[in-house]
């Protein structure tokens, strides 16, 4: 399907316009190990016309499970910019000026994620795979605005989640 396709690719040899293709933040398992991140891809007809997908998409219901006390990954969804949600299988017709929005699931995570290392977290946060709210909640870490970890905030956190 067009997600594994170069988008200049896709362009070149469908009417497709791809708006938007980027990682979607906090939707990787949290984990020692975090799982992937998904993608979400927004896409229009360059003609003004309706078209059409036949959707082969997985992990729409349930989400990829971590493993190891690893957390889930997010699940896929697909949608059109009007609100509406779309069945992850079969063939379905985009409206006319209408736009595609296809939500890829991340991945579960791996290992518990109170024992990830808080540099790598706080490396997480200034990439903006997660923000700081996923830091504190999922991973027990605090983050400054500086992107460094407090350390014994961190600490008094993680000690909190373990009792």
């Amino acid at each position: 399907g067009v997600r594994n396709v170069p988008v200049e690719i896709t362009e070149a040899i469908t009417p497709l316009v791809v708006w938007k293709k980027e990682l979607r933040a906090n939707s990787g398992g949290a984990g020692r190990q975090r799982g992937g991140l998904g993608q979400t891809m927004e896409l229009t007809n360059r003609e003004d016309a309706p078209f059409g997908i036949f959707a082969t998409f997985e992990r729409v219901h349930f989400p990829p499970r971590g493993r190891d006390n690893g957390g889930s990954g997010s699940k896929g969804r697909i949608s059109l910019e009007s609100g509406e949600v779309l069945r992850n299988k079969g063939f379905q017709a985009i409206p006319k000026g209408d736009r595609l929005i296809v939500e890829m699931p991340g991945g579960g995570g791996y290992g518990d994620p109170m024992t990830r290392d808080a540099d790598a977290v706080a490396d997480d946060v200034r990439a903006g795979f997660i923000d700081t709210a996923t830091a504190e909640k999922d991973y027990g870490v605090i983050v400054s605005e500086d992107f460094t970890v407090d350390a014994d905030r961190t600490a008094a956190r993680r000690q909190a989640a373990g009792d």
